[in-house]
């Protein structure tokens, strides 16, 4: 019997369906229903499904959470995350721009770490981060002598 000639009923579907179940689907197969999905709209419940997903997979229930081994960029960005919305620190009339995640340099040395390419120094524990805003930030780095171990 010739395949694709006939109509096929529902229960027919439903039994093919049922016996491809668990079936692996080849990469060229992948690639072809990647391809007929991209750029089609989301609706608004699978957009708020998606958004719900998300914010579940936050911090240490992440897939890609590394724990303490993180490099001088990553602990930045999860003090940044962690501090939002605390004010500066040094907080005055002449604060401006946005609020940056600055390392406070009187950590005790067993949490410090030193940035491979840079040299410059930080720490995996974000309560040794505070909020300054751009010019604050320069200010203090350049007080501390920019973090370089080199220098210390």
């Amino acid at each position: 019997m010739p395949s694709g000639v006939y109509e096929r009923t529902a229960e027919t579907k439903a039994k093919i369906s049922a016996a491809r179940k668990g079936v692996p689907k080849s990469a060229d197969t992948k690639a072809k229903i990647a391809d007929s999905l991209t750029g089609l709209p989301k609706s608004p419940s699978h957009r708020a499904h998606l958004a719900v997903a998300a914010r579940a997979r936050i911090g240490e229930r992440n897939g890609n959470w590394r724990g303490d081994n993180i490099s001088y960029m990553s602990a930045h960005r999860r003090a940044k995350e962690v501090l939002s919305g605390q004010p500066c620190a040094h907080a005055d009339d002449t604060c401006k721009g946005q609020l940056e995640a600055a390392f406070s340099h009187g950590t005790p040395a067993e949490f410090v770490r030193i940035a491979q390419r840079t040299g410059y120094r930080y720490s995996v524990r974000v309560e040794d981060y505070m909020r300054l805003c751009g010019s604050h930030h320069k200010r203090y780095d350049h007080a501390n002598r920019n973090r370089k171990e080199e220098e210390r």
